[in-house]
């Protein structure tokens, strides 16, 4: 019956490979660490609240090779 603060960490990927390129499209206000992809959100929840948090990215890269993504 107490609020929360609470810290969520997901992650996009991070290419090694400069034709292959990542793009953060939607992070719910998270902040990205380009370097590592690291997405860190940091919440205040009141009682019974519920937060959505939406991770989209795009990765683009030549036709010419195979990206797996994992």
């Amino acid at each position: 019956a107490t609020a929360v603060r609470i810290t969520v960490n997901d992650q996009i990927p991070v290419s090694s490979n400069s034709q292959i390129t990542v793009e953060a499209v939607e992070l719910s206000n998270g902040k990205l660490n380009s370097e590592t992809g690291l997405v860190t959100w940091d919440l205040d929840l009141k009682p019974g609240e519920t937060k959505e948090l939406i991770l989209t990215y795009s990765v683009k890269y030549p036709k010419n090779q195979t990206v797996i993504l994992e």
